[in-house]
């Protein structure tokens, strides 16, 4: 589905269960009035990754509407309802794998937001392997960093991802849910007119080489985002679709010059923004289903969430006492 914002840029998203999973425990979420781009890949099977992902983009639909654009609004304001959206999902994530005794559950996140005073300015907020990406003048570069235990140990011995042992391929270092807060690395962003930027879950990039997906980014640079995205989606099912997929476009369009004097967001501006942010997400006993895949999309074993409609958010001041630890 493709979307149009009326701010500069516009937008698409597909999503796929892939070829070996049974169902998808990716989610994603755009926002174009409030410029805001999100994508999301639980993880924990059976225990309920789809629950996670899903609770984030939940959790940031939520803050985001309740706390519409305005002429005041800034970007370190939608980066602090972003921190604040993706911690309290952290919170509740956390608390429903202990009292459910599933084990762990958890989900990446990456997000983009763009400035609403000055669109030639966005951010970044990520944990874990999904991906942001900047296709600029034929040239794709990746913009947020992994935290997994594979990217880690490629870096400190100088080696290739691929060419360490798979026991490192799946071992992430941080996520959201594992713990009731969770360290999101922020990336300040500098847009052109023109500019593409790709948020994927790692069912892309496993399956695709960055180069691969260069090139594909090349010969669609007439097409549509929607069918764009959904060509990515069918290049890494073809390649072998090991894993959920999703694509998140979002292309910037004739941008207007920077706005007379203006200078960007500080890290202390957002810093003092954060105790303002609204305490409460998810809806008193609100109930949550995660959307299912298609049964015409199902193609291996993985157990569904069981009775995922039966799940409920609550306020952080207002989950049910915690049952003992999980045994990990």
């Amino acid at each position: 589905m493709s979307t149009a914002s009326p701010t500069y840029f516009e937008s698409a998203e597909a999503t796929d269960v892939g070829r070996k999973r049974k169902n998808n425990e990716d989610a994603c979420l755009r926002l174009p009035q409030n410029g805001v781009y999100c994508v999301a890949d639980g993880m924990g099977g059976q225990a309920g990754g789809d629950l996670a992902s899903q609770a984030i983009v939940a959790g940031l639909q939520e803050i985001f509407k309740k706390n519409s654009p305005t002429d005041d609004d800034s970007l370190a304001q939608r980066l602090t309802l972003f921190r604040t959206g993706v911690n309290q999902a952290s919170q509740w994530i956390k608390k429903f794998s202990d009292e459910k005794a599933i084990g762990q559950m958890g989900s990446t996140v990456v997000g983009l937001m763009v400035d609403p005073k000055n669109p030639r300015c966005a951010a970044s907020l990520h944990a874990g392997d999904s991906r942001l990406y900047r296709f600029r003048a034929g040239e794709l570069r990746q913009i947020t960093a992994d935290h997994s235990a594979v990217a880690m140990l490629a870096a400190k011995l100088g080696r290739s991802p691929e060419s360490l042992p798979a026991k490192f391929q799946n071992d992430l270092l941080r996520a959201v849910g594992l713990t009731e807060s969770v360290e999101l690395d922020k990336n300040s962003l500098e847009v052109a007119s023109g500019d593409l930027f790709l948020l994927c879950s790692d069912g892309l990039t496993k399956m695709l080489k960055d180069e691969e997906i260069k090139q594909r980014l090349l010969t669609g640079l007439e097409t549509p985002l929607a069918a764009l995205a959904q060509q990515l989606i069918d290049a890494a099912n073809e390649a072998g679709g090991r894993d959920n997929v999703t694509v998140m476009l979002v292309k910037a369009g004739e941008l207007p010059p920077a706005p007379a004097n203006w200078s960007s967001e500080t890290d202390d501006d957002e810093d003092a923004m954060t105790a303002l942010a609204p305490t409460v997400v998810f809806a008193d006993e609100e109930t949550f289903a995660p959307a299912q895949p298609d049964a015409a999309d199902i193609h291996g074993e993985t157990p569904q969430t069981e009775n995922p409609a039966a799940i409920k958010f609550f306020p952080p001041d207002k989950s049910p006492a915690a049952s003992p630890p999980p045994v990990r």
